[in-house]
């Protein structure tokens, strides 16, 4: 009996701990289940934000939007994936509501199907966004880079402009193009053709004094859409104050040269004709009657474009000036 009852004792011992065995195995099974959902869920989270990352430094790299998220392989190695190997989804150009307090638009969404491996999040026609909680997704706007770029482009023009100036000034040869300031322009951003890009990687566009606003040089940009003729086109000019300003410089340097031609030829020949004919005396300078070159041509014209003419008072020539005047004394230029 006693023997029996050892026996029994046994068995149930036996059944005891293969039920303990069974509970604890089930525990580890569901254990492991979950860590490895919590793992692919870290993942998924740490490569969709290195997916958005490299979305906006794409577009500080080239200024235009990533088309797809194999675009970003040169960024982050290899096509983006979530925790549990799908691929990451990429829509651009929508809007979210979360809470129906009105849509925001966001350059693009990017998505993670999660664990089911389905994308359940929608976008309509128009573009308005629905998630789904079973998706994991993060939204990106580039309007903080979009308007860096646009304070670039701006005071990139201001350079341009500048140099433009500084050239003309140092010259006395209004610039035709932007390849005219190539060395005189503090940044060298360039296309394999040679063109000045702008923050967008277009090319920088230019209208020399024939048409430019302000009738000296001006400069655009495409803008963000990288687009012309559209709305979010830049465009600036030297204004016409500005451009006085280098002009009286270049014009005091042309009437030296005028003058200094004038004393050789007096010296030589007389009198060129300007006490007869003050308005034009000075075209005769150009060369003299050797046929030697006395100035460049280019001289016997202020920087606006007009003849000088000689004062017997000076005994040399003056311009009259951005107006054109001759009796606003004020603004001839002596």
């Amino acid at each position: 009996m006693r023997f029996n009852n050892q026996k029994g004792l046994a068995l149930l011992e036996v059944v005891i701990a293969a039920a303990i065995v069974a509970i604890m195995g089930s525990v580890g099974m569901v254990s492991w289940a979950q860590i490895s959902n919590v793992k692919s869920q870290k993942n998924t989270e740490q490569n969709i934000l290195a997916a958005k990352s490299a979305y906006i430094q794409h577009y500080e790299n080239t200024g235009s939007r990533a088309s797809s998220l194999q675009d970003l392989v040169y960024l982050i190695g290899k096509a983006p994936r979530d925790g549990w190997r799908q691929p990451l989804t990429l829509w651009e150009d929508v809007s979210y509501d979360p809470d129906g307090n009105g849509a925001v638009e966001y350059d693009a969404v990017i998505i993670s199907p999660g664990q089911d491996t389905v994308v359940d999040s929608s976008v309509d026609a128009s573009g308005n966004l629905t998630l789904s909680s079973k998706d994991t997704a993060t939204l990106v706007s580039l309007e903080t880079q979009r308007l860096e770029k646009l304070d670039q482009a701006a005071e990139e023009m201001k350079l341009i402009l500048q140099a433009a100036l500084s050239y003309y000034d140092k010259t006395g040869t209004k610039p035709s193009t932007i390849a005219d300031l190539d060395g005189h322009i503090p940044f060298n951003r360039k296309d394999s053709s040679g063109n000045l890009l702008d923050p967008w990687r277009s090319p920088y566009q230019s209208q020399d004094s024939t048409s430019a606003p302000g009738g000296f040089f001006s400069v655009s940009s495409y803008g963000p859409d990288r687009s012309g003729s559209t709305s979010d086109d830049l465009e600036n000019f030297v204004p016409q104050s500005q451009y006085d300003g280098v002009a009286r410089n270049v014009s005091l340097r042309r009437i030296a040269s005028a003058n200094a031609a004038l004393s050789i030829y007096e010296t030589n020949w007389g009198d060129p004709g300007c006490s007869t004919d003050p308005a034009q005396c000075v075209t005769y300078l150009v060369v003299d009657p050797l046929g030697n070159a006395l100035m460049d041509g280019k001289n016997a014209y202020d920087a606006w474009g007009r003849i000088l003419i000689y004062d017997a008072s000076l005994g040399g020539f003056f311009s009259t000036g951005p107006d054109g005047d001759s009796s606003t004394l004020s603004d001839n230029v002596r």
